[in-house]
């Protein structure tokens, strides 16, 4: 596993504490100061538990990778199989119109949206105010597109991970715009001179509306006659049980980066707390040893040349 800067930052601050801790045995009885959280039996628990702290996101994070590695594989077979239905469908005697039908969710399914301009989705919202839909394809508009997603990946300025699913931040198509832009919600290009975007994609993509368009889709040939396949992997049973399992994928994903969160603040919690954390009382342990050593010393010299970092 390769680590960040700031996961290197966070180890090395770590091993600090305990270079000054052994430095600081140099001093004998002389290192006794009044403040507990200075005394030794405090820093070697403080040494413990941001050493523990530090392995439980590594571990967490490996577990959120496999994770979204597991959904990533799963998720891959949907746009193929959404194909293999629609195919069933027609040789299977569908009319024109239920096949039309059919296809209209598949596009969905298999992100081939359109693009309207921002004024036409503007008046089909005002035009659709008493609860109709704006997609053309009967699918209610993403307003959450712009967001980074939390089923995916997560960016922590303090591990330096992106997404393992390729980087990007946002799954759900938009990108956020650093330069003044208006962030598209649906999708589009943003304008990085800080001008408006002409246009809005209608693909809806993030892992629960694949989902969605799935199940949507199901449940259309669930109540279609003339869907009835021989193929036990296109038939509709087999078809729910694959929707659970993508649920079941989804959940984990979730979970897990909820999981890796709250390693993270501890973490964070227990290295960079203003006044109890790794770096604030080895600051103090420092100013200690200033205290009772001339600042001239060779021990001070080394004491003063052991460097903490704060979060970044």
């Amino acid at each position: 596993m390769t680590y960040s800067k700031s996961e290197v930052g966070h180890a090395l601050n770590t091993a600090n504490l305990e270079k000054l801790m052994l430095t600081c045995q140099l001093l004998g009885a002389n290192y006794n100061p009044t403040a507990r959280q200075l005394q030794t039996a405090n820093l070697s628990q403080l040494l413990t538990d941001g050493k523990n702290a530090i392995d439980e996101v590594a571990n967490q994070l490996n577990i959120y990778k496999n994770v979204v590695n597991s959904r990533q594989d799963a998720f891959a077979k949907i746009k193929p199989l959404g194909t293999q239905i629609i195919s069933a469908l027609i040789s299977g005697g569908a009319s024109l119109q239920t096949v039309k039908d059919a296809k209209a969710i598949n596009a969905k399914l298999q992100g081939r949206g359109k693009s309207v301009s921002r004024a036409k989705i503007e008046n089909l919202d005002n035009s659709n105010s008493n609860g109709g839909t704006n997609d053309p394809n009967g699918g209610t508009n993403n307003s959450n597109g712009g967001t980074n997603n939390l089923n995916g990946g997560t960016n922590d300025p303090n591990d330096g991970t992106n997404d393992p699913n390729g980087g990007t931040k946002n799954l759900n198509n938009g990108t956020n715009n650093s330069n003044g832009g208006t962030n598209n919600l649906n999708g589009g290009t943003n304008n990085s001179n800080g001008g408006t975007n002409k246009t809005i994609s209608t693909i809806q993509q993030s892992y629960a509306q694949i989902v969605g368009h799935l199940s949507q889709l199901v449940n259309f040939i669930q109540q279609t006659a003339s869907y009835n396949p021989n193929e036990v992997e296109l038939q509709v049973p087999t078809l729910l049980r694959f929707i659970s399992v993508l649920q079941a994928e989804n959940s984990a994903v979730v979970q897990a980066e909820i999981n890796l969160a709250n390693a993270r603040i501890l973490r964070n919690e227990l290295l960079y707390n203003p006044q109890t954390g790794i770096v604030a009382t080895a600051m103090l342990v420092k100013t200690y040893c200033k205290s009772v050593l001339s600042t001239q010393s060779p021990l001070y010299k080394e004491v003063n040349k052991i460097r903490f970092s704060g979060k970044k």
